[in-house]
């Protein structure tokens, strides 16, 4: 009965906090040190001498037994309590382990580190015996190391907890996301001695979170953005070509019978081609634009960063229009199923007046309408002005590209005179004989040329009469001693077959190259000028002069020009109009001239038309001269004429 009792006291005594022990003992100390102080009292009022010898031993070895008592009882408590603890801790651990939380510890002053196992052994970290920071460093993404470190040194600077996301890169090579939390901590100066914390992998929540935004922004069955997203990119867009200037269009389109094909062979395979649709669409425009799925068989394409000029936007925004026409007319396999497919296209342009969304896709959806009613597989742009210019543009177009096959272009001859007016030789000058339209000026079909490829077939064109005309020249005592200046462009020049070419074309008509003057204009100068030097010093060494034209207007460095083997600079036209009353004018052509000389080249000026101008050239020093005073640009038949008739 006794034992029983004294086993339930104990166990009481276990279950009892510490603050309910110590005090506990404390009131048990006191009440026994009261009851010696009683029993002392009693004897010593019965004067019971010889029993205070007893007492005076006995009272101690209480005291005694009741500090050992307390005593082992503290230390059972805390044996207990010990225990409660690593017990904890191991489910503290268990329970990181199934969670996947790692802790870590960062020593801020040696830049070692402590890594739990659950680091190593389930987040994919190199197992080190000694990790450090430059060791957790190399397993983060490198587009994500900038944002942790900023994160961290915020952390520390601020005394914040730190809360960042990253990718890193597993021992097995895969990706994985993570979050890491700590905390810095601060010794008793306030420097950062340590941070300590926890990791977690977030991979799947990563995905979930993607998953989550893929549905509110894309379009599940196609993948391509959504209307919502594709309302958000235009009202960026508009904002972008505010700042920049450059033109950006929205495209609005659908499949041509689209309803017929769910009809027929239903809508599992009008599902296949929508998505052979979008797959194709992407492939037809630039990484910069957006193709967007609008919702059943309509999509939006959106096109940025073209053009400034509204005609070469419209014109380049066609052009990828047509692309995509093209590829939508290509044959589908549907399943079992053979199919071809077409669509309509609806174009516009943004411009400064559109504030709102809503108002650019109703035009485009205006536009659509208008190629669906004009017959289907078709582009139409909501401005019937800009429709109208596109398709005059591109009838010039096809036109000048039956021109160079029907060969419906002529060479005329400007005679170019000394200051005794004798003719030196001509320049020659293209002109379109137009089979409707007539005689159509170089001005309107050469920039064209230039944009679409065409200048160098038509160059090599230029080339060839001009060098067939020398040819006949040589053969006759009175023309024989002319020059023939031929212009030629840019783009013909850089090409890396051109010197190739030329000499080709040189050998085949036998002429002296000396008699060949080529006009180059001062743009040639702006890309590979060391190319330049160096396909204009092959040329020169057979005899070949160049005339650079239009002197003044463009870019000319004298740095550049005393270093090609130019025979003569061209005064533009421009400085000769207004040379007899306008002073300025007349300062630049004195410098052009005085210039020209100190170099050792010769000068012509160009557009010359009253007795008046050419004096003035003439007291300047300039003894070369082109331009209606002497002869407006004729045929080879009344060129020779009136070479002929001196």
């Amino acid at each position: 009965m006794v034992e029983l009792s004294v086993n339930k006291f104990i166990e009481y005594i276990k279950r009892m906090s510490y603050g309910h022990f110590i005090a506990f003992f404390m009131i048990l100390a006191i009440i026994l040190s009261e009851v010696l102080i009683i029993i002392q009292s009693y004897i010593l009022h019965d004067e019971i001498r010889t029993e205070l010898l007893i007492v005076g031993f006995v009272t101690p070895a209480i005291d005694a037994l009741i500090i050992a008592i307390v005593i082992g009882l503290v230390l059972v408590k805390l044996k207990e309590r010990e225990a409660q603890l690593s017990e904890a801790e191991q489910y503290l651990r268990l329970s990181q382990k199934h969670g996947g939380i790692g802790t870590w510890q960062l020593d801020l002053i040696t830049n070692s580190e402590v890594w739990s196992e659950v680091i190593t052994q389930q987040l994919g970290f190199p197992d080190l015996a000694e990790p450090t920071w430059d060791d957790f460093v190399a397993t983060i993404h490198p587009d994500d190391r900038e944002h942790v470190f900023k994160e961290v040194d915020l952390n520390i600077g601020k005394d914040k907890t730190l809360d960042v996301e990253y990718r890193i890169i597993d021992t097995q090579g895969k990706m994985r996301w993570m979050r890491s939390i700590g905390k810095a901590h601060f010794d008793p100066a306030g420097r950062p001695i340590t941070m300590q914390g926890t990791i977690q992998e977030i991979t799947k929540q990563k995905h979930a979170e993607q998953e989550i935004e893929n549905l509110a922004y894309y379009d599940p069955l196609t993948h391509l953005p959504n209307r919502r997203l594709m309302i958000d990119r235009i009202q960026h867009a508009m904002a972008t070509r505010a700042r920049s200037g450059n033109e950006a269009v929205l495209l609005f389109l659908d499949i041509d019978h689209f309803k017929m094909l769910n009809d027929t062979l239903g809508h599992d395979m009008g599902d296949v081609l929508l998505q052979q649709v979008a797959e194709r669409l992407t492939n037809s425009i630039r990484e910069v634009d957006t193709v967007s799925r609008f919702g059943g068989d309509e999509f939006v394409v959106l096109l940025e960063g073209l053009s400034a000029q509204p005609i070469e936007a419209a014109a380049q925004a066609e052009a990828i229009a047509k692309k995509i026409l093209y590829s939508i007319s290509m044959p589908y396999q549907l399943g079992s199923h053979n199919y071809t497919s077409s669509t309509s296209i609806g174009i516009t342009l943004f411009d400064e007046h559109h504030s709102e969304v809503k108002d650019l896709l109703k035009q485009a959806d205006i536009a659509l309408y208008q190629a669906k009613h004009d017959g289907r597989n078709a582009v139409r742009f909501f401005d019937p002005q800009m429709q109208k210019s596109i398709t005059a543009r591109a009838e010039f177009e096809k036109e000048l590209n039956q021109a160079i096959e029907q060969q419906q272009f002529q060479l005329y001859y400007q005679v170019q005179v000394d200051d005794s007016r004798r003719p030196q030789g001509a320049e020659a000058l293209i002109r379109w004989l137009h089979p409707q339209r007539g005689l159509i000026s170089p001005l309107d079909f050469i920039p064209l040329a230039e944009k679409n490829g065409a200048i160098l077939t038509i160059g090599q064109w230029v080339l060839d009469t001009a060098c067939e005309q020398l040819n006949v020249w040589e053969q006759d005592p009175v023309t024989r001693d002319l020059t023939l200046s031929v212009n030629v462009s840019a783009k013909q020049f850089h090409q890396a077959s051109f010197i190739s070419d030329f000499m080709l074309t040189i050998q085949q008509h036998g002429i002296n190259p000396a008699r060949l003057k080529l006009e180059l204009t001062e743009s040639l100068l702006q890309d590979d000028i060391e190319d330049t030097i160096a396909k204009m010093t092959t040329l020169a060494e057979i005899g070949i002069q160049f005339s650079l034209d239009d002197f003044g207007t463009g870019y000319s460095s004298l740095q550049y020009i005393k270093r090609l083997p130019l025979y003569q600079l061209k005064i533009d036209k421009s400085f000769i109009d207004d040379l007899v009353t306008d002073s300025n004018d007349q300062t630049i052509v004195r410098t052009i001239i005085a210039m020209a000389h100190s170099l050792g080249l010769s000068v012509i000026a160009e557009g010359i038309e009253t007795e008046a101008q050419q004096q003035l050239l003439l007291t300047k020093g300039c003894t070369h001269y082109q331009g209606y005073l002497f002869g407006k640009p004729v045929p080879i038949d009344e060129f020779e004429a009136l070479i002929k008739k001196g």
